[in-house]
C-alpha cells in the first residue's frame, strides 16, 4: 500500500479518550475487515498516521504494537510496516489460551461438550469430502499411533489424526475451531494414556473412524466418532472401558 492509497482511505480523527491506542487499533482492524486494508498493503509512516488519526506518535506506536501482536501487521526490518490480514493460526493460539487460563472455570466437561459437537460433524463431513491425500495423512496418523509406544508420541499421532480429519473437511473455519481446543486435549490424551487398555481401545476406535471416511459413509463416521468420545468420557470418569482388538492390524500394545 502506497501514502496515495492510503490518503484516499476515510478516516476520522479518533475521539479523545484514556485508551486512544485501542481506539486506533479497532480502527485499523476495520479497515482490514472492510477491506480497505489488505494483505501486503504497506503501512503510511508514523507521523503520517499519527496525522491521519489525530494522535501523537507514541499512541500509533502502542497500536502497532497491539496489531502486530493480534497477527495483522509485520513490522520488516527494510520494509516498514505490512498488512498481514487475519491469521487462523492466531484465532487458535487465542482460543487455547484462553482455555488454558481459564483454569477449573473451563472443565474437561465444557471442553468436552464442544469437542463432541464439533468432531461429530468433523468426521461426518470429512467422510463425504476426504481425498486421496487425506485418506495417506490420516493412515500415517493411524499407523504411528499403533507404532508409538511412550506417551508424548501417541498423543502427538492421536492429535495428528484429529487434525488430519479436521482437514479433510477442505473447511477452515472447522480446523481453527479443532486446532482452538487441540492442546487441552493433548493434556487429557496423555493423562487416558496411563489407564490400562486405553491405548488399544483408542486405536480400535481411530481404526473404525478411518474405515468409515474411507469409505465414504458419513452417518458411520460420525456415530464411529460419537463411540470413541463416550469412550473419552468414561475414561475421564475413571469407569471401566471395554477394548475390543478384532479390527486392529498391528498387535497393540501391551
Amino acid at each position: 500500500m502506497t501514502g496515495d492509497k492510503f490518503e484516499k482511505v476515510s478516516i476520522a480523527a479518533v475521539p479523545r479518550s484514556p485508551t486512544l491506542s485501542a481506539r486506533v487499533t479497532e480502527a485499523v482492524e476495520q479497515l482490514i475487515a472492510d477491506s480497505e486494508l489488505v494483505p501486503g498493503d504497506r503501512m503510511p509512516s508514523e507521523r503520517v498516521l499519527a496525522e491521519k488519526f489525530d494522535v501523537s506518535r507514541t499512541v500509533i506506536r502502542e497500536a502497532v504494537r497491539a496489531l502486530v501482536a493480534k497477527g495483522l501487521l509485520d513490522v520488516r526490518r527494510g520494509s516498514g510496516t505490512v498488512v498481514c490480514g487475519p491469521q487462523t493460526d492466531f484465532v487458535a493460539r487465542s482460543m487455547s489460551l484462553l482455555l488454558q487460563a481459564g483454569g477449573s472455570s473451563n472443565s474437561y466437561d465444557q471442553v468436552h461438550e464442544v469437542r463432541t459437537m464439533l468432531e461429530l460433524h468433523i468426521s461426518a463431513i470429512a467422510a463425504e469430502r476426504r481425498t486421496d491425500l487425506d485418506l495417506m495423512n490420516l493412515d500415517r496418523a493411524l499407523d504411528q499411533m499403533v507404532r508409538d509406544h511412550d506417551r508424548e508420541s501417541f498423543a502427538a499421532a492421536d492429535l495428528a489424526f484429529h487434525s488430519a480429519l479436521a482437514e479433510a473437511t477442505h473447511n477452515p473455519l472447522l480446523l481453527v475451531l479443532h486446532n482452538s481446543i487441540a492442546d487441552v486435549m493433548v493434556a487429557v490424551r496423555k493423562q487416558a494414556f496411563e489407564t490400562l487398555g486405553a491405548v488399544p481401545n483408542a486405536q480400535n476406535h481411530h481404526r473404525r473412524i478411518f474405515e468409515a471416511v474411507r469409505d465414504s459413509d458419513s452417518q458411520r463416521a460420525s456415530k464411529a466418532m460419537e463411540s470413541h468420545l463416550l469412550d473419552s468420557r468414561r475414561l475421564m470418569d475413571g469407569e471401566p472401558i471395554r477394548v475390543e482388538l478384532e479390527d486392529l492390524d498391528e498387535t497393540p500394545i501391551p
